[in-house]
């Protein structure tokens, strides 16, 4: 029998756990925006989409990237929404869709922030600091100023992520995942070049990571201790606008699960057209970009000061780590859940 044929995937099909939550199998369809709804309503195609998903075997979907702030968290005007309770019905409809077929299923947590289209949210983005958007080759982005926020206002966007997580937990969504990655908000304040401040909210990698870690407190606190929080976020940023490096990655993810994360989606973000790697085929990334990472958060170690690198010590990240990146053969999937991470997404 060859080695990583579907038939001897002795790994992918296992059961996994994240939290308490029971999961069929390690693959994770991840959060893929398709802009498909009406006005942010959940409608039959939204429906569909995920049920057809559910049906083809994933183990756990998480909902593409939903917002919890309207108007000035939205990237398009059909982004899904789940900031009042009016949004609710529809979303129930996706979680009785996808557990008929056995798979878990989480929503994707987001706000947009400085990322945002002035013509979209009808305003000046906003920001944890007037530093413009460097770059964003899949928004056309670049140049838009926004207005940096006062210590109340982000508060306020903390609370509504929770509020967004229990209404969430209402329709039946598993739990619910935070996008700390690409050009989003919980990104931008974990970055040293999107995030100047010098309050509590800036000024070093402590107080940088303080909003994240309270939206996963406060959710935590709404929802349950049971409830599963997800955290996907950049452990790492390169190019010449890059403002996460690889220790400072370890530490937020750190950081994160000592705030109540249950587990982390690794991904690395880049922030100029040739800051990419350079065996990528024009198609998309390298196969399993993101594995290397999970690799490194195992072999990460955390101090008594708290400090995380490469030292002896205790094992800094214990949560389970969802790994991936064009993951879709069978060989690189058994690879990397023999020894780098826990769950594989694909998508």
């Amino acid at each position: 029998m060859k080695e990583g044929s579907p038939t001897s995937m002795k790994y992918l099909f296992n059961k996994g756990f994240i939290g308490k939550l029971a999961i069929k199998n390690r693959a994770v369809m991840p959060a893929m925006g398709t802009n498909m709804s009406d006005g942010g309503r959940v409608n039959a195609a939204i429906v569909n989409h995920y049920e057809q998903r559910a049906k083809g075997g994933a183990g756990l979907i998480i909902v593409e990237v939903t917002c919890v702030d309207t108007p000035l968290g939205l990237n398009t005007p059909d982004m899904l929404r789940m900031d009042t309770d009016d949004c609710i019905q529809g979303h129930r409809q996706v979680t009785e869709a996808v557990h008929t077929y056995g798979t878990k299923v989480m929503l994707q947590l987001s706000h947009t922030w400085r990322g945002a289209k002035p013509d979209v949210i009808g305003a000046q983005p906003v920001g944890p600091s007037a530093v413009a958007m460097p770059f964003s080759f899949m928004m056309g982005l670049s140049g838009v100023t926004p207005k940096a926020l006062t210590v109340d206002e982000i508060e306020a966007i903390e609370d509504k992520y929770a509020e967004a997580a229990r209404r969430a937990k209402k329709v039946g969504y598993d739990g619910v995942e935070i996008h700390a990655c690409g050009y989003y908000l919980c990104q931008q304040f974990l970055s040293s070049q999107a995030n100047i401040r010098s309050d509590e909210y800036g000024g070093s990698k402590e107080k940088r990571i303080r909003f994240v870690t309270n939206i996963i407190s406060k959710t935590k606190k709404l929802c349950g201790a049971d409830f599963p929080v997800i955290v996907k976020v950049s452990v790492l940023e390169i190019g010449k606008d890059a403002g996460i490096k690889l220790g400072e990655g370890l530490y937020y993810s750190y950081k994160m699960q000592e705030a109540g994360a249950d587990a982390i989606e690794v991904l690395a973000g880049a922030w100029n057209e040739t800051a990419g790697i350079r065996d990528t085929p024009e198609t998309g990334q390298k196969k399993g970009i993101a594995l290397p990472l999970c690799t490194l958060l195992r072999m990460a170690r955390a101090t008594k000061s708290g400090k995380v690198g490469f030292v002896l010590g205790k094992k800094a990240i214990r949560v389970p780590l969802i790994g991936g990146g064009r993951s879709f053969e069978p060989a690189i999937v058994e690879k990397a859940l023999a020894k780098t991470c826990d769950f594989v997404f694909m998508g």
